[in-house]
């Protein structure tokens, strides 16, 4: 069975991984604007009806 400390330096092992993983991503200082990626898609051709 595994000791407290164990179970503690584990968990916190795997949130200071998550947090280097996650953390640059959101702090980088780039804003994302999707509305703007959105804007670029083209719209479907309407069919021609004849």
């Amino acid at each position: 069975m595994a000791s407290k400390f164990q179970n503690r330096l584990v968990g916190t092992v795997i949130l200071v991984a998550i947090g280097v993983i996650v953390l640059p991503g959101l702090l980088d200082g780039k804003k994302k604007h999707y509305k703007e990626e959105f804007a670029a898609i083209p719209l479907v051709p309407k069919p021609d009806d004849q």
